[in-house]
């Protein structure tokens, strides 16, 4: 592994452009860019004041400096150097900035949440949007960039409003059955917003983009409630995690729990396993498709041995160390046909496993599992 040499940093203000080209920081009043690759300094730019937030656009044509204190924003063009942008809000102040999806409109919130202002670096056009509520994720952005949700509050009372990023025009309004929101989350296909209650409530509520309620969910009552919610890339799953140290599984057809995991806080039942020879070796893990493929195994395997976490991947196959029903502890080496042979190999279905006959001999034994290829215990 090589080291460069150390930078000046201010503020922890370090940010890599979303192509992986460029890598920006911060130096009190000076953004400088440099190249990935070679760390080579691209471009230098001079803020007005101390930079105290900074932003890539999506496209890593832009970027954005933000000083709070000041109420100001300046964007720096990595194409043009000679080009560059001076938004500033005056007495409203200013207290976040973000890019929005295209990276060629900028959100600026003001101070106590008083509004959104909407600048547009193309037709210099401003937006405004009243009534943003301060709270932990109050604005969410469909994957495709099309649609943005926004958290409101106005007359003592929840609501979410739809808007349209082209024009920014508002597509929909309805209010929310919340004591006091906390925070809402487009799912990757857009087709579902979630929106979660105070942690002094448990409560979460999916609506479909026209603002019809799909459904609600509460766990349990007179606790501390929702922690984080997060949605699986497919939109098929909705994690919730709560205060009580545990984490359920929404579906995404009647959203009723399927299954919760637990995080406890202290583990009563640790294992120590030594790495092997070959550990992340890419040609025995192969592809993401492949990994999932022997999780799928481990956990069809676990009910039966008493598996402990895989010890090493070895020339495709799979060696962990096995509790027997003896009590006593064997290593073994599993070729299932779930086993990745390399990149090129097509994924084959998961057999259904039953647990065979599994002796406790001293030498090598084989072990085999209906619908699968022989394991051999060590």
């Amino acid at each position: 592994m090589n080291f460069s040499e150390a930078f000046k940093l201010s503020s922890l203000l370090c940010r890599f452009s979303p192509d992986g080209k460029y890598l920006a920081s911060c130096v009190q009043y000076r953004l400088v860019v440099r190249d990935v690759s070679t760390l080579q300094i691209r471009q230098l730019y001079t803020c007005l004041d101390q930079i105290q937030h900074i932003e890539w656009s999506a496209d890593s044509l832009f970027i954005l400096c933000a000083m709070y204190r000041r109420g100001l924003v300046q964007v720096w063009s990595l194409e043009q150097p000679e080009w560059h942008c001076k938004i500033d809000e005056g007495s409203a102040g200013l207290v976040a900035s973000c890019w929005s999806p295209d990276g060629r409109h900028i959100l600026n919130t003001t101070e106590f949440h008083l509004r959104i202002t909407v600048w547009s670096l193309c037709t210099k056009s401003v937006s405004y949007i009243k009534y943003p509520k301060a709270c932990q994720q109050g604005v969410t952005f469909t994957r495709d960039g099309r649609y943005m949700a926004l958290a409101e509050r106005r007359d003592c009372k929840d609501y979410v409003s739809i808007f349209v990023c082209s024009d920014w025009q508002l597509l929909r309004h309805f209010d929310t059955d919340t004591q006091d929101l906390a925070g809402i989350e487009w799912a990757p296909n857009g087709c579902v917003l979630a929106v979660w209650d105070t942690c002094l409530e448990y409560k979460i509520l999916l609506y479909s983009l026209d603002g019809r309620l799909l459904s609600a969910y509460c766990a349990y009552e007179w606790s501390l409630g929702i922690k984080s919610v997060a949605w699986s890339p497919s939109s098929q799953f909705l994690a919730v995690g709560s205060y009580d140290g545990k984490v359920r599984l929404l579906n995404h057809v009647t959203w009723k729990m399927i299954t919760e995991f637990g995080h406890p806080a202290a583990i009563n039942n640790p294992k120590i396993v030594s790495p092997g020879p070959e550990l992340g070796s890419e040609q025995c893990l192969g592809r993401g498709r492949s990994c999932s493929r022997i999780l799928t195994l481990l956990m069809l395997l676990s009910p039966h041995l008493h598996l402990s976490v895989p010890c090493w991947f070895c020339q495709c196959r799979l060696i962990f160390r096995a509790v027997l029903p003896t009590g006593s502890s064997s290593y073994c080496t599993c070729t299932s046909s779930l086993l990745p042979r390399g990149p090129e190999s097509a994924p084959a279905p998961a057999p259904a496993f039953g647990l065979g006959k599994l002796g406790t001999s001293t030498g090598p034994e084989e072990v085999t599992f209906p619908g699968s290829r022989k394991h051999k215990v060590l």
